[in-house]
Formats: structure tokens, C-alpha cells, sequence
């Protein structure tokens, strides 16, 4: 796998970490030309050691005295007979300092000490030493290098998780090799895993629905196929074949139209661009429920604050998609009720913020373990229930969740089932689309 960014970190801060303390140095050798208090002593250690090397064994004694000198300083101290054109230099600053001194016969020296680095240290170009270049070198390679790894590695990571899921691997997960990040990368990690696992759970609610599509579709095709066979063989039962196939043609097309708006709605293609009166719907809904739950024998109630009932609920969004969930809900609510049981229908305002919808029945209710899947397309509602409850709960919530509200399921202590719808006021549902 290439690791041109790799390199390019790599060499880039190094060579800006090696630029950067060899310029802090000259720049402090520029800011600071004056000799150090190190050179201050040294050249009058130096100075008073030549004098007295000379007042001792004469000029030749130098010799053995720089031969004990490191080899970059024995060049610094330079003895010079004394002549007419010989003088003291004391400042130190001018790059030189020097003193007169005597042997034993009498003769006089120039002993000068040359300051050729003003800090004391320097061997090398710019009064830069080497071990500080070496240092600079040997620190800035390490430190770019750990950098660069750091920084490359979790993105090789990265981009060999994506190359899973770019291959339909949707098990490809970073956590456990990016767990102990906690910075961005980390957060990017986490937030690939999070994707992965919601593609994954998209492909399996995929799969399922394919699945219980096709078999959804069978058993009417089938029938389609029994009816059309019996026609060809029982010509005088023709009328009763033609509506059978009537029957199972609408049944195919009702369940196609699910599809379609299971699909729009999944697609987020609905947008919160209108506005209805929640009450008005519901009030009207009451009417159409029931009208069809009459003869099941079963009452629908409308359970409403009197002093609330001839109010506006405004809400932000589709109106015929809240319709068609709450439509979808009360309907399998009467479907599951028995004769002489009520179901409830109920609208309270909670603050100024949100609406509930309540539609509470008394039927046999759902065991707890098919609860949390019970608005999943084709969910059951018991062990023994083969076909489900079909789209209709499915496409609810996922209009519902285009209205930005939630549905939610539980049962009732005394027995029956109740589904709460919570939608928000137009005010926050607006709030919450500009935000």
C-alpha cells in the first residue's frame, strides 16, 4: 500500500523541526552578539595563563602549554614579539582582547586571545555547533516519524474499513483498532462504525422485506392461479372465478401502493412544507372508524378536553401522511377488537410544545418479546400469527418520523393495547427544520 502521505509528513516536519532550532539559534546568535560571561572568562583564563607561561620559560613554554589545549582553541591565542605598532586591546567586544607580558630575559610579548565566536561555542557555519545539528537531525526524524505514524496508521485503518464496506462487507467495524483514540480520528472511527452498522441493519431490513414481500405475494398469486384454473375448468362457476380474481388483483395492487409509499417515505421525500389542523383530521377520521367498526359491533370513542375540542392543533408537515398512519393504527385497533369492546381515540396537548394522539383498544394486546419489532413491515403479533400485520403499521411510523414526532407501542395493565403518536406544534416543528 503506498505511504506517499506518510513520507510527506514525515520528511516535511522533520526538516522544518531541524530548520526551526537551527534558526532559533542563529537567531539568538544574531539578537545576542555580545561575547557570553563563558568567553568573558575563558579569554582571561586563557590570557593570564600565557602570561605566566612566559614570565616563567619564555615564548617556547606556549607551545607546551597549547599542546594540552583542544585543537579548535589552540588557534584563539596568538604571541607576537612586541613592536612599535603593538597595543593593548581591552574590549572584549571588538573581537579581540589582549595583554603585554615579559620572559625571564627581558623581552616583551603581545599576548592576544581572538574571539572568533561571539558565544563561545561554535564550530561550525552561522556559530551553529554540531551536536546541535546532529541533535536537531536525530530529535526532528524522530518526532516526524512518530507523527506520521500516528497520523497515518489510523487512516490506513480507515481506509481499509471502507474498502470492506466499498465490498459489501458490512461486518467491517474500527472500534477495536481505534478504541484507545480519543481524538478526531477516533471520533471518525466511531462515526464509521456507526454507519457500518446502520447500512448493515438497512441490508438485513432489506432482505427481510424482499423476503416477506415474495411471500406476501405468493399466497395471492396463487389463489390468482387456483381461480384462473378453475375458470378454464368450470365454466359455469366463471362469475364467482372473476371475483375471486377481483378480489386478489386488489389485494395485489392495495399492497403494491403500500410499497411504493413504504419506499417514498424511506426516501425522505416528503418535507414538512404544509400545514393541517391535527384535530380537524382526526375529528373527521372518527366519522370513517366509525362507520366501519358498526358492523364488528365495536365503539370507537372520542376522548377529547371539551374545552379543547373546538381548537386549532396546528402541526407542521403532510397532513395526508398523518392521516394515513393514524388511519392505519385505528384500523388495526377495531380489526383486533372483539364484540362489545370499545376503542379509544384521544388528543392532549403536552405544554405548548407537542401533541399526543392515543389510540388505546381492549383486545388481546402483543406479548412483550414482539414489542420492539411490532411497527417492522410484515411484524407478527403472536407465535402463531403467520401473515403479520402487514405495511400499514410500518408505513405509520415511518410517516410519523417524516412529521419529525415518534409512535411508540406498549400494552395496558388491564389488558388491550395502546399506541401513543406525539407530533410537534407547528412553532417547534419549524424551530427545528430551520435549525
Amino acid at each position: 500500500m503506498k505511504r506517499v502521505l506518510f513520507w510527506k509528513i514525515y520528511l516535511g516536519f522533520g526538516v522544518t523541526f531541524i530548520l526551526i532550532v537551527d534558526g532559533l539559534w542563529l537567531l539568538f546568535n544574531v539578537l545576542h552578539p555580545l561575547p557570553s560571561e563563558t568567553t568573558r572568562a575563558l579569554a582571561k583564563i586563557s590570557l593570564a595563563a600565557a602570561s605566566e607561561i612566559i614570565q616563567q620559560s619564555g615564548a617556547q613554554g606556549i607551545n607546551t602549554m597549547l599542546a594540552d589545549w583542544p585543537l579548535d582553541d589552540r588557534g584563539r591565542l596568538v604571541v607576537q614579539p612586541w613592536g612599535k605598532d603593538s597595543k593593548v586591546r581591552s574590549d572584549i567586544n571588538s573581537g579581540a582582547v589582549s595583554v603585554r607580558a615579559h620572559d625571564p630575559q627581558g623581552r616583551q610579548y603581545l599576548v592576544t586571545y581572538e574571539v572568533r565566536r561571539h558565544l563561545g561555542y561554535g564550530r561550525g557555519p552561522f556559530d551553529i555547533p554540531p551536536e546541535i545539528m546532529m541533535l536537531a537531525m536525530l530529535g526532528g526524524l524522530i518526532f516526524s516519524g512518530l507523527l506520521a505514524w500516528n497520523l497515518t496508521n489510523p487512516i490506513q485503518h480507515i481506509s481499509k474499513g471502507f474498502t470492506r464496506l466499498a465490498n459489501a462487507d458490512f461486518s467491517a467495524r474500527l472500534g477495536p483498532a481505534m478504541r484507545h483514540r480519543k481524538d478526531e480520528l477516533g471520533e471518525l472511527s466511531r462515526g464509521f462504525d456507526k454507519l457500518a452498522e446502520r447500512l448493515q441493519e438497512l441490508v438485513a431490513s432489506r432482505d427481510k422485506l424482499i423476503s416477506d414481500v415474495s411471500h406476501e405475494l405468493r399466497t395471492p398469486l396463487t389463489r390468482l392461479q387456483l381461480a384462473i384454473g378453475l375458470a378454464r375448468q368450470a365454466p359455469d362457476k366463471l362469475e364467482a372465478s372473476l371475483c375471486r380474481i377481483s378480489r386478489e388483483a386488489s389485494y395485489l395492487d392495495d399492497l403494491v401502493g403500500e410499497l411504493l409509499m413504504l419506499t417514498r417515505l424511506e426516501s425522505g421525500t416528503h418535507a414538512n412544507s404544509e400545514y393541517f389542523d391535527l384535530g380537524a383530521i382526526l375529528r373527521g377520521m372518527l366519522e370513517d372508524a366509525t362507520f366501519e367498526a358498526g358492523p364488528r359491533d365495536v365503539a370507537v370513542v372520542w376522548q377529547i378536553d371539551p374545552a379543547h375540542d373546538k381548537r386549532e392543533w396546528i402541526v407542521a408537515g403532510s397532513g395526508k401522511l398523518v392521516h394515513r398512519a393514524i388511519e392505519n393504527v385505528l384500523r388495526n385497533a377495531i380489526r383486533f377488537s372483539r364484540r362489545g369492546q370499545q376503542v379509544e381515540l384521544s388528543l392532549t396537548e403536552h405544554g405548548d410544545q407537542e401533541f399526543a394522539v392515543t389510540v388505546t383498544d381492549s383486545g388481546p394486546g402483543v406479548p412483550e418479546q414482539f414489542l420492539p419489532s411490532f411497527f417492522d413491515p410484515f411484524a407478527k403479533r403472536s407465535v402463531t400469527d403467520e401473515h403479520g400485520v402487514g405495511l400499514g403499521l410500518s408505513i405509520a411510523k415511518r410517516a410519523i418520523i417524516a412529521t419529525r414526532g415518534t409512535i411508540s407501542a406498549q400494552n395496558r395493565p388491564t389488558g388491550g393495547l395502546m399506541i401513543t403518536i406525539t407530533l410537534p406544534a407547528a412553532s417547534v416543528s419549524m424551530d427545528a427544520r430551520d435549525a
